[in-house]
């Protein structure tokens, strides 16, 4: 007699062992993110309540956790963080990053953005605050970065927009300033800035009036001719130019003193340059080796060295 089985019945007897595992894996998963979450609310009432070095103290505590030590970023952008250890690690830093602000201590503070930056990327207040913190740090391609990066995010966010025409002033790129400049008059035709930075590049750069001319038809005419307060104009100028200035005293090198020769140079032969340049010792300077070969006596009449012999071969017969 042929028996006809159900073919679910082998993987329901198998399930039924594997359903003990699965289920003490999920109450597991289940315990480290209670866990996970708890200790994060701790860290955000201390913080809520001003104590800023117990409140760090548990965040740190909150990155050892099995939780958000294996939440690993995806490849892929449009996923997010949907993991609730990314969640919770994002905000970790960008905690971390507030209170190190807080106490002044901006390296530190920028280690914490582009560590929560590197997991979302699309927080255009994120990008703002690497900026703010780049341009103290007076790191300023670092805050062109991060403007730029928060416009891709938001192209209506007015404060990447303001300050990245600082910056692009400060590193003296006039095209990419106009354009965003045009930009920004194009939402304010007074905006301050914008009008002010204009004529100055424009008076630094003649060329570049006739050349950018193009950028401003969708303008309101009104921004060629607005005069702003002199006073205003000057303390506008003069953050651009400040923060040049530090830049330039931070990639400034000391000047290092001329080389000092221990004897005039007789002949312009390298020569006579090594002698020059070599210590007064009393010693000669190092001899370039030379092949045994070459032999190494001088002859005393004549001043020269014998023609160099290399070692015969013995011959056939003699072997």
């Amino acid at each position: 007699m042929i028996r006809i089985a159900a073919l679910n019945a082998a993987s329901g007897a198998a399930d039924e062992h594997e359903d003990p595992l699965k289920s003490h894996k999920s109450q597991t998963k289940e315990a480290q993110e209670a866990e996970a979450f708890a200790l994060y609310h701790k860290a955000l009432d201390l913080q809520k309540h001003d104590r800023f070095e117990e409140s760090a103290k548990a965040y740190h505590e909150l990155l050892e956790t099995p939780l958000l030590k294996e939440a690993v970023p995806s490849d892929d952008e449009k996923v997010g963080l949907k993991h609730p250890g990314l969640m919770l690690k994002y905000s970790t830093y960008k905690n971390l990053a507030s209170l190190a602000v807080l106490r002044d201590d901006l390296e530190t503070a920028m280690e914490f953005y582009l560590e929560a930056v590197l997991l979302d990327s699309t927080d255009v207040n994120m990008w703002y605050k690497i900026g703010q913190v780049a341009m103290r740090l007076v790191r300023v391609p670092l805050a062109r970065h991060a403007f730029e990066e928060g416009l891709r995010c938001n192209p209506d966010h007015w404060p990447c927009l303001d300050n990245l025409i600082t910056v692009l002033y400060t590193l003296s790129d006039y095209s990419c300033c106009l354009y965003f400049i045009c930009k920004a008059l194009e939402k304010d035709h007074c905006y301050t800035k914008g009008l002010v930075l204009k004529e100055r590049i424009f008076q630094e750069q003649p060329c570049l009036r006739k050349d950018s001319f193009h950028m401003f038809l969708k303008c309101n005419m009104s921004v060629h001719s607005v005069d702003v307060d002199e006073e205003d104009a000057q303390a506008i100028v003069q953050e651009g130019l400040e923060l040049r200035r530090r830049r330039q005293a931070l990639s400034a090198r000391e000047p290092q003193p001329d080389l000092a020769l221990v004897r005039p140079i007789a002949y312009f032969t390298w020569k006579c340059l090594g002698r020059a340049c070599w210590p007064c010792t009393g010693t000669r300077p190092p001899a370039s080796p030379r092949p045994a070969w070459a032999g190494g006596s001088t002859c005393r009449s004549t001043g020269t060295r014998p023609a160099p012999t290399r070692p015969r071969r013995p011959s056939p017969r003699s072997a």
